[in-house]
């Protein structure tokens, strides 16, 4: 587990009790000032990306530092942070987001470069611009604010196990490539998608405002009465990747209904399983038989646990 808060990694064993520690904050061999990302390093070992200090450490199976690493800077390539690791060890980045002009009341979707770089941080395939996601801003003089965003549009930019998904929620299609780019499969899902209606938006604002204080649920709630909303809900919410390659999509249901439902498809695009987990567990790992996430409870405190995967016949 990744403990961003103070600066190091925690290794705990299958009994869930706690075996060791490795890193504090600093900027030394092993140590970090902004743990962005924690990833499996080929079969054996693990990777941290350090976003502030542009570094990546290799630990050891038993969660002990080996080497670091940094990503090769180039005149096309200034900048880049890793977001994701291959299989193969080869690394998934994104360039910055470019703000270009001013930026005015309403909802926005911005494009960073994508970048496949080598084990030993060279770049390997420039991958053109991706869009990062829909926010919703708010323009003041001076300056502008960022809101959370009735029905956003999700950007999927994944490295699960050796492909690349790609793709956004404006359409139920996932694009799978190899880390150089080259496309390999296509998933679509046909049939119409369900308008946005009074109760869908109710259920939407009510998920929104449900973790904040009074005062901040009061000014967002402001925010978004007048938020301009589209016609069709988002063909999907989220997506992830287990350990065994698959991509986990989970449908759309508006507001926090009490069993999210996932379709997980295989590497090379067929669906193979239906996923259900409960709505407040944020999943994070996904492997044969179990899972592993995060819930969230009403004072805001993030609890990690472990769940087992029950299989049906019917490969629910």
């Amino acid at each position: 587990m990744a403990d961003a808060g103070n600066m190091r990694v925690v290794i705990f064993g299958p009994d869930g009790r706690m075996r060791s520690t490795q890193g504090r904050e600093g900027e030394g061999p092993g140590e970090y000032l902004d743990i962005a990302l924690l990833a499996r390093w080929g079969t054996d070992s693990l990777a941290v990306w350090d976003r502030r200090l542009r570094r990546l450490n290799v630990l050891d199976g038993a969660g002990a530092y080996v080497r670091s690493l940094s990503l090769q800077s180039t005149e096309s390539v200034p900048y880049a942070s890793v977001m994701g690791i291959y299989s193969n060890r080869s690394l998934l980045a994104a360039g910055g987001v470019a703000l270009e002009g001013e930026v005015t009341t309403g909802r926005h979707t911005f494009s960073a470069p994508l970048y496949e770089f080598t084990p030993d941080g060279e770049v390997g395939t420039e991958l053109g611009l991706h869009p990062v996601g829909e926010s919703y801003y708010r323009a003041s003089e001076g300056g502008f604010s960022v809101w959370p965003t009735l029905f956003r549009t999700t950007s999927v930019r994944l490295a699960v196990g050796d492909r690349l998904v790609l793709g956004t929620s404006e359409a139920y299609e996932l694009r799978f490539h190899n880390p150089s780019g080259k496309l390999l499969q296509i998933v679509r899902r046909s049939g119409a998608r369900r308008p946005v209606d009074g109760e869908a938006r109710m259920a939407e604002e009510a998920a929104i405002l449900a973790p904040m204080t009074e005062e901040s649920a009061e000014r967002t709630r402001a925010v978004l009465a007048d938020m301009d909303i589209p016609a069709t809900l988002p063909a999907f919410r989220d997506v992830i990747g287990d350990r065994a390659g698959n991509t986990w999509v989970e449908e759309f249901e508006p507001g926090r209904p009490e069993t999210r439902v996932w379709a997980v498809y295989a590497p090379d695009g067929s669906q193979v399983a239906v996923g259900r987990t409960p709505q407040g567990l944020q999943l994070m790992d996904v492997g044969e038989d179990y899972a592993i996430g995060v819930i969230t409870d009403e004072f805001g405190v993030e609890k990690v646990v472990s769940a087992v995967l029950v299989r049906t016949e019917a490969g629910g």
